[in-house]
């Protein structure tokens, strides 16, 4: 019995020792919890107080438990101000709707990153920032830790970058001057600005992303190929002259300025079009009253000069077709006087050119006049194979000189028969348009060459054998002495000489 006892006692000291290790090793490690705790904590502290956003955590009904101290140059408060305040209260949120759907959020979600809203400062003023928030619980207490960034400065420089896109896109499109953007790599048509739409006839869908409308439009397509190489080669081109074909199908003069740029994430290149036809058209005109003037001139200092001793030859050269002993020359003498009256009639049309005074301008109907001259035009025209039709609408009176209309009539409509020599249709039409009373003359013949049109209506510019170069140079004169427009319009299948004479007045 004692020796049990004894071992009894040994074996509880046992179990005590055993229990003391294991008390011991729990002890060491709630220490080493502990620590970790601490560590975490401090880890958490150190996160949320030097975090360089705004943090704040609020508990379940939106009051504030605790901010870090970058609330307060965000936001104006300082820290004591901001604990215990409802979140709503202080311009955290527009309003409780705008909370209550981020808290919906967080239900379903448990976070929310980068909501992008408006916070109101101390000061009243608005801070734009980047709202993150996550729903966390705390010893069974529901809480809710925010991040809000501030991108105030960002938001500035974003407008501004947008005001200025805006600007740019103003610019571009409400340019006068018809700009493009196409790619370097395939010529394809990124952006247009509506000067190009509207000289082209299109809409913006049926020109971007297309990379064959510069085959159609160019009117020489080896400029084409020139213009790009040369901007290729250059980086820059600058008022590179061209033609093209408009949307009507007209070919207009144009300077092209290009730059090659960077635009959606690849090279390109910007073509602006400075559309130079009308100009063109007044250098030809002026050059071409230039010569008028020269010619004038010249004419009135020298016509009566010469027509003096022409009439005196031709005078003997009457007598001597009478006498006998000439008549074996008679055919000669015959010709010399023809060539003298066509001299004659040279001389006349110099006159013409220079006549700015002694109109007999009276208010007419321009149909009666071509009614009179239309046997006498109809004549010569059968002589050659040409049928003339007349169709003579009701016009406006209009200002003229009754001699001068009748050379300009016989004029146009003489070099209209003449464009057809194996015999065809020329049509006289008159009608009212929005400037004035529209004369047209129209022959089926079969046009004028590029190279001529280019200079048409300059002195001795003619196509004709024998021809004096002078018809359609008085015709413009004589236009111009009625205060009339002169146009012509010309393809392979004939022309059209349209003359728009001003309404008489009352």
């Amino acid at each position: 019995m004692l020796y049990e006892g004894e071992r009894g006692k040994q074996m509880s000291k046992q179990d005590t020792a055993t229990e003391i290790a294991r008390l011991q090793a729990e002890i060491a490690s709630l220490r080493g919890e502990n620590q970790e705790l601490r560590l975490e904590k401090e880890k958490f502290l150190q996160t949320f107080c030097n975090n360089q956003a705004m943090m704040i955590i609020t508990d379940a009904e939106g009051t504030i438990l605790d901010v870090n101290s970058v609330c307060q140059p965000t936001t104006g408060y300082t820290r004591e101000e901001l604990l215990g305040q409802s979140i709503v209260a202080m311009g955290f949120y527009d309003n409780q709707q705008e909370r209550q759907l981020i808290l919906d959020h967080l239900q379903e979600h448990r976070t929310l990153r980068n909501y992008e809203k408006k916070l109101r400062k101390k000061s009243q003023e608005i801070a734009h920032v980047l709202f993150s928030c996550s729903a966390i619980g705390v010893n069974g207490r529901e809480m809710i830790i925010s991040s809000l960034i501030d991108i105030t400065a960002q938001k500035k420089v974003e407008e501004a970058l947008r005001q200025s896109l805006r600007i740019l896109n103003q610019m571009f499109n409400r340019a006068p001057l018809a700009m493009i953007v196409t790619t370097v790599k395939d010529r394809t048509i990124l952006e247009v600005n509506e000067a190009f739409l509207k000289i082209n006839g299109q809409v913006r869908q049926d020109v971007v992303g297309r990379s064959d409308m510069h085959l159609q439009a160019w009117a020489k397509p080896n400029d084409l190929y020139e213009y790009f190489d040369i901007l290729l080669r250059e980086g820059s081109i600058e008022n590179y002259e061209t033609e093209f074909v408009v949307a009507n199908g007209q070919i207009h003069t144009v300077l092209l300025s290009g730059a090659l740029i960077f635009y959606q994430g690849q090279e390109c290149i910007l073509t602006i079009f400075n559309d130079i036809t009308e100009l063109r058209n007044f250098q030809r005109e002026m050059s071409r009253l230039d010569n008028l003037y020269v010619i004038g001139q010249m004419s009135t200092s020298i016509a009566h000069e010469i027509r003096n001793p022409m009439t005196v030859v031709r005078g003997f050269l009457q007598m001597m077709q009478l006498e006998e002993r000439y008549q074996q020359d008679k055919e000669i003498i015959t010709l010399i006087i023809e060539e003298l009256d066509r001299t004659n009639e040279i001389i006349t049309n110099f006159l013409s050119l220079a006549k700015k005074s002694h109109l007999d301008i009276k208010r007419a109907d321009l149909n009666d006049h071509i009614h009179a001259l239309l046997p006498l035009l109809t004549v010569d025209a059968l002589k050659n194979g040409v049928t003339i039709q007349a169709e003579l609408g009701a016009v406006i009176p209009v200002m003229l000189d009754q001699s001068e209309f009748r050379q300009l009539l016989l004029n146009l409509v003489r070099n209209g028969i003449e464009a057809m020599p194996e015999g065809g249709r020329l049509t006289i039409r008159t009608s009212d348009g929005s400037e004035g009373l529209n004369l047209e003359i129209v022959d089926s013949g079969g046009g004028i060459p590029p190279e001529i049109m280019a200079r048409i209506g300059t002195p001795f510019l003619t196509t004709k054998s024998g021809g004096t170069g002078l018809g359609l140079a008085v015709c413009y004169s004589i236009a111009e002495r009625h205060k009339a427009n002169m146009r012509i319009k010309t393809s392979p299948a004939g022309t059209m000489v349209t003359i728009v004479f001003p309404p008489a007045s009352i």
